[in-house]
């Protein structure tokens, strides 16, 4: 029973770091590579947007909800979005 757990423990233990240096492997590649995951927000321009411009609350919601659904990978860019309003 003793030697089930130790042995247990070890797999756990032979996991995590298996998982670890999979993450750190993946981390160096995506940098060799020169991946950027940056997702661009088009909300912060929203709201300057809407505190230099008066517009109405109905095309403030509409824009809104084309900004937040811009985020989508098979929707339009936003920064397409911004330059529509």
């Amino acid at each position: 029973m003793l030697m089930s757990i130790y042995t247990s423990l070890n797999i756990v233990q032979e996991v995590d770091q298996r998982q670890a240096a999979i993450l750190l492997t993946e981390e160096v590649l995506l940098e060799a590579l020169c991946f950027d995951f940056v997702i661009e927000s088009p909300h912060a321009e929203l709201v300057e947007l809407f505190e230099t411009c008066e517009s109405d609350s109905e095309v403030q919601e509409y824009a809104w909800s084309l900004a937040h659904d811009s985020l989508s990978p098979s929707f339009i860019p936003p920064s397409s979005v911004v330059n529509f309003l």
